[in-house]
């Protein structure tokens, strides 16, 4: 796919981190887009990235250090850096 297709498809974060937004951090996901910034456009602060990462943890049994947490700077960051750490818990499960 091109980077103008990447661009232009439709955001469509993983499943786990929509329910960790909308149950966790009672966030609107109809309207999420990759580009979203979590502190300007999300109004999340250090006490939301806390309850993410625990609960992140606690439902998703991955453990996120606070510093790759911290360099996200949007939603589509933290869904790629999620998709990553699930990726390479599989491969080291297998």
């Amino acid at each position: 796919m091109s980077s103008l297709g990447a661009l232009m498809s439709p955001f469509v974060p993983s499943a786990e981190l929509l329910d960790v937004l909308q149950r966790d951090l009672s966030i609107a996901v109809g309207d999420l887009k990759r580009d979203d910034r979590l502190i300007e456009d999300l109004g999340l602060d250090s006490v939301a990235f806390a309850i993410a990462l625990v609960a992140i943890e606690d439902r998703i049994g991955i453990k996120l250090s606070e510093e790759k947490m911290m360099q996200c700077t949007t939603i589509g960051d933290i869904d790629a850096l999620l998709r990553s750490e699930m990726s390479n818990n599989r491969e080291e499960i297998v």
